[in-house]
C-alpha cells in the first residue's frame, strides 16, 4: 500500500485522506498505539513533540544502516500521523488535543527525518495538514498553520510539487476573523511565496486552476489572497512571465476583480494589472519571450465592450502598449480595434468619462500612425476589414461627437488611399458627406475624400449615382449651400476637370424638379465660373457670339466657335436659364448681347408684373442676385465686355442691356459704382463717334454696304441657333412660373 501512495498523482491528493480512512491496512499498529497514547496521556504537548522528533531521527539512522523494520515503522507512523488530524473520533472535548498534537507531531516528524528523507513522506502528511487549515475549530486551524510553516521551513524546495494543494487551502482559509490565526496564515503564505519564487520546478499550468477557483469563491478575503499570490509570483523570472504570456483567462479574471464591491480587492487588482502591464512592456520591447498578445487582445476587447467603467481605462492603456510594440502584427486587428475603440468612446462620452475618451483618441491616433507605416510597405487589408471600416464610418456619422467623426473620416481616407478599388456604397458615401456639417477642417477632409472617390470612380457606372447623391445632400441641407457648395464644386473641378464637372452637374440639374434648389446651385456654379482662376480653361472653351459686322477700329478679334464650344454653351445655358441672373451672366460672358438684352427685358417684365407675395419674394431675390453680378463687373473676366461697351454703334444690345440694368438697380453702393462706369463709357462713346465720322465720310455708302455681311447659309444657321437659345430661356421661365404658382397655391391652402 505504501507503493500505491507514491504513484498517486498530485491532482488526487485531496482525495487521499478518504482512501486512508477506508483502508483496512492502516488500522492502529504498535507505532499508532504508541502515538495515540503519547497524545492522549501527555498534558504537555511539547514534550510529546520532542519525543516524536527524537524517535524519527533514530528510525532514520537505523533505516540508513539497513534496518528494514525501521523503514516500515516510519511508514506506518506517517500514515497514522495523517489519520489522527482528520479523524472524526477526536473532534470534540478533551480528545481535540489529539488532533492538534498530531499536527504538531507531523512537523516534528518531518524535522526528525530531515530535508532529504522527509521528501518520501510529504505526499502522506501534507493533504491531512492542509485540510486542517480549513477546519471549523480555531485551535485546529492554528495548529495546522503552525505545522505547515515548520514543514515548509524544513523541506523548502521539496514542497514545490504540493504548492497547488497548499495554495488552495490557504486561499480557502483566507476569510479568517481571529487575529492569531490570521497572523499565522500570513506567515505561512509569505514563506510559501518565497519558496515558490525561488523554485524553477513549478508550472503556471498547475497553479492557474487554483487561482481561478479562488476568484470564483464568494469571498473578498479569498480574492485578496489570490491577488496577493499573483503579485508575489509576478517577480518570479519563470512564473511571472508564464502567467502573463500564456494565460489570458487569468488576465480576464483580474480585470473582473477591478469592479469588485470591496475596495481592497479593487486596489490589489489594479496593482496586479499595473505589474502585468510593466512586464508586458518589457517583454514586448525586448522581444525576448513569447507573448500571446492575440489572446490578451481578445480579453481587452471584452473589457472595452463591457459595462464596467472601471475597466475601460486600463484596457485602453494595455491596447496602446500592444499597438506601440507589436506594430506589424497589430495590422490584422486594425478593423476590430477601430470598431471597439469607437464604440467605447461613444459610451464613455455618454457616461461623462472624458478621461477614457481622451485615452481612446490618443490610442486611435497612435494606431493610425503605425498602420500607415505598415500600409506604406504594401500590406493590404482584407475585404472583410475594408467593409468593417466602412461600416464604422456609417455608424459614427450618426454620432454627435465631432472629434470622433473627424478621426473616423481620416481612417476612411487612409482606406481609400491604399485601397482605391474598395466598394463605396451609397450609404457610406452619404456618411462621408455628413462631415460637411462640421467645422472647416472636417469639411476640407470630407471634400478631399469625396474628390478621391470621384477620381477613382469616374470611369465606372456608379459615378453618376455618386454625383446624384452629392446634389441630393445639398438639396436636403440647404443651409450648407452658402458655405460648402463652393468647396464641393471646386473639388469636382480639381478631381475630374472643370468641363467634365460642370457638364455632369448640369445634366443632372436639368432633370431636377426642385427649380428653387437648381437656381441656388446654379448661382454657385456661376460665381465659380466667374471668380476662380481654375476656370480659365473652361471659359476659354465657351463660344463667342459677337457679331462680325463691324467697321470700328476698336473691334475685338473674334474667335471661331466650334461645334464643341456651341454644345458646351448649350448644356450650361439650358441649366442656367432657371436663374435669370446666371443666364444673363453666361450670355454676357459669351458676348451674346442680343440674348442678354432679351433676358434683362424679361427680368424687367417680371418685376413690373409682380403683385403676389411669391412673385414679390422672387423679385427681391432677382435684384439681390443682380446686385452680386454687378459687383463682379470690375473683375478682369469682364474686360472684353467693357471694351465692347466702348463701341456702342456695333453693340446696341449691350448698351440697351446695361442701361436697363442701371434702371433696375436700387440706389446702393454697387449701383453708384456701376453708374460711374456708365458715365465714363458715355464720354468715351462721344470721342469714338467723332473718330468714326472722320474715318467714314458720307460719300462712300457703297463701300460700307460692300463691307456689310451678306446673308448666307452660315448666317441663317447662326440665326436659328440664336432662336433656339431664346426658346430654351423661355422654357426655363415657364418652369419658374409653375414653381411660383405652386408655391402660391400652397400658401393659400395653409
Amino acid at each position: 500500500m505504501v507503493h500505491v501512495l507514491h504513484v498517486v498523482r498530485p491532482q488526487a491528493l485531496p482525495h487521499l485522506l478518504i482512501v486512508l480512512q477506508r483502508s483496512e491496512h492502516f488500522r492502529p499498529g504498535p507505532a499508532g498505539e504508541w502515538l495515540r497514547e503519547l497524545l492522549e496521556h501527555r498534558d504537555e504537548r511539547a514534550i510529546g513533540v520532542q519525543e516524536v522528533e527524537t524517535w524519527a531521527r533514530e528510525m532514520t539512522e537505523a533505516a540508513a544502516a539497513g534496518d528494514s523494520s525501521s523503514l516500515e515503522s516510519l511508514n506506518q507512523f506517517a500514515h497514522h500521523l495523517a489519520l489522527f488530524p482528520v479523524s472524526q473520533s477526536y473532534g470534540r472535548g478533551e480528545k481535540m488535543k489529539i488532533r492538534t498534537g498530531a499536527l504538531a507531531a507531523a512537523a516534528s516528524f518531518v524535522l526528525g527525518l530531515g530535508p532529504v528523507r522527509s521528501k518520501d513522506y510529504l505526499h502522506i502528511l501534507l493533504p491531512s495538514v492542509a485540510s486542517c487549515a480549513k477546519d471549523t475549530d480555531r485551535k485546529v486551524r492554528l495548529a495546522a498553520l503552525e505545522s505547515l510553516y515548520n514543514i515548509c521551513r524544513t523541506v523548502r524546495q521539496a514542497i514545490s510539487p504540493f504548492c497547488a494543494l497548499l495554495m488552495d487551502s490557504l486561499i480557502a482559509a483566507a476569510n479568517e476573523q481571529d487575529d492569531d490565526v490570521a497572523e499565522a496564515l500570513l506567515a505561512v503564505e509569505s514563506l510559501l511565496q518565497i519558496i515558490v519564487c525561488e523554485s524553477n520546478d513549478i508550472s503556471a499550468v498547475n497553479i492557474l486552476p487554483t487561482f481561478l477557483a479562488g476568484f470564483r469563491l464568494d469571498s473578498s478575503c479569498s480574492s485578496c489572497a489570490v491577488l496577493r499570490w499573483i503579485i508575489a509570483l509576478e517577480s518570479s523570472p519563470w512564473l511571472g512571465r508564464d502567467l502573463l504570456h500564456n494565460h489570458a483567462e487569468l488576465t480576464q479574471a483580474i480585470f473582473m476583480m477591478t469592479s469588485h464591491n470591496d475596495n481592497s480587492v479593487k486596489t490589489l487588482a489594479l496593482e496586479c494589472l499595473e505589474q502585468f502591464h510593466d512586464r508586458a512592456i518589457d517583454a514586448l520591447n525586448k522581444s525576448r519571450h513569447p507573448f500571446s498578445y492575440c489572446e490578451v487582445l481578445e480579453v481587452l476587447f471584452n473589457q472595452c465592450r463591457g459595462i464596467h467603467e472601471g475597466r475601460w481605462s486600463m484596457a485602453v492603456r494595455w491596447i496602446r502598449t500592444i499597438i506601440r510594440y507589436r506594430t506589424k502584427e497589430i495590422h490584422n486587428y486594425t478593423a476590430e480595434l477601430l470598431d471597439v475603440l469607437v464604440a467605447l468612446s461613444e459610451r464613455a462620452r455618454a457616461g461623462f468619462h472624458f478621461d477614457v475618451v481622451e485615452q481612446v483618441e490618443h490610442c486611435l491616433a497612435e494606431l493610425e500612425a503605425e498602420v500607415t507605416q505598415i500600409l506604406w510597405t504594401g500590406v493590404k487589408w482584407s475585404a472583410e476589414d475594408q467593409e468593417r471600416i466602412a461600416n464604422v464610418t456609417v455608424e459614427v456619422s450618426k454620432s454627435d461627437n465631432r472629434k470622433l467623426r473627424f478621426t473616423v473620416l481620416k481612417w476612411f481616407k487612409l482606406l481609400l488611399s491604399y485601397h482605391p478599388e474598395c466598394l463605396v456604397s451609397d450609404k457610406v458615401f452619404i456618411s462621408v458627406l455628413s462631415g460637411l456639417e462640421d467645422d472647416e477642417q472636417a469639411a476640407e477632409l470630407c471634400i478631399d475624400i469625396v474628390g478621391q472617390i470621384f477620381r477613382t470612380k469616374l470611369q465606372e457606372s456608379s459615378f453618376k449615382a455618386l454625383l446624384q447623391n452629392l446634389l441630393n445632400f445639398f438639396k436636403e441641407k440647404r443651409v450648407l449651400l452658402d458655405t460648402r457648395a463652393s468647396l464641393a464644386i471646386n473639388m469636382l473641378c480639381d478631381s475630374i476637370g472643370p468641363e467634365q464637372a460642370f457638364t455632369s452637374v448640369c445634366e443632372i440639374l436639368t432633370s431636377e424638379d426642385d427649380i428653387l434648389f437648381v437656381g441656388e446651385f446654379v448661382e454657385k456654379l456661376n460665381q465659380i465660373l466667374l471668380l476662380e482662376s481654375r476656370m480659365n480653361t473652361l471659359r476659354s472653351k465657351l463660344p463667342n457670339f459677337r457679331s462680325h459686322a463691324s467697321s470700328s477700329s476698336l473691334k475685338l478679334r473674334s474667335r471661331g466657335s466650334t461645334e464643341e464650344q456651341i454644345k458646351l454653351f448649350g448644356i450650361l445655358f439650358s441649366t442656367f436659364v432657371v436663374n435669370e441672373v446666371a443666364a444673363l451672366s453666361i450670355a454676357l460672358l459669351c458676348q451674346a448681347y442680343e440674348m442678354s438684352s432679351f433676358i434683362v427685358g424679361q427680368i424687367m417684365s417680371h418685376i413690373h408684373e409682380g403683385r403676389s407675395a411669391s412673385t414679390y419674394n422672387r423679385n427681391a431675390l432677382l435684384l439681390t442676385r443682380l446686385d452680386k453680378l454687378i459687383r463682379m463687373f470690375e473683375l478682369p473676366v469682364w474686360a472684353r465686355m467693357r471694351l465692347d461697351f466702348m463701341d456702342p454703334q456695333n453693340n446696341r444690345h449691350l448698351k440697351r442691356c446695361m442701361e436697363s440694368i442701371d434702371a433696375l438697380m436700387p440706389q446702393s453702393n454697387t449701383w453708384k459704382i456701376f453708374r460711374k462706369r456708365l458715365k465714363t463709357l458715355q464720354v468715351v462713346e462721344i470721342d469714338i463717334l467723332e473718330h468714326f465720322i472722320q474715318e467714314c465720310p458720307r460719300d462712300k455708302p457703297s463701300q460700307q454696304r460692300a463691307d456689310a455681311p451678306r446673308s448666307s447659309g452660315p448666317a441663317e444657321e447662326e440665326e436659328n441657333l440664336t432662336r433656339g437659345y431664346f426658346d430654351t430661356f423661355m422654357k426655363g421661365q415657364d418652369k419658374i412660373s409653375r414653381q411660383i404658382l405652386h408655391a402660391g397655391c400652397c400658401d393659400k391652402h395653409r
